[in-house]
């Protein structure tokens, strides 16, 4: 029952993980137009989106190791079946 909750939750914690990650991007970017235009209400801000999007991300990478898959959320498990498309287990 375990494994069938964990595959089911696997691709919510990558979808997870990806938007958190766009969102550190967009961070990325509003800091460098920060500094670029010299406006620091601007770059704090950012800065301050930044680190919270970090602590948003740390619970997700606590729960995918927790969950025994490795740590990678973003593995979806292909890699580990060596079989390539038109072949058969045997």
């Amino acid at each position: 029952m375990d494994k069938i909750r964990d595959a089911q939750n696997k691709p919510k914690t990558r979808s997870q993980l990806a938007g958190w990650l766009l969102f550190v991007v967009c961070a990325l970017f509003f800091i460098a137009s920060s500094v670029h235009n010299r406006d620091i209400l601007t770059f704090i801000g950012s800065v301050i989106f930044l680190v919270a999007c970090i602590v948003f991300i740390v619970p997700v990478l606590r729960a995918s190791r927790e969950a025994g898959d490795g740590g990678n959320p973003m593995d979806d498990g292909r890699s580990a079946d060596k079989t390539t498309r038109g072949e058969r287990k045997q």
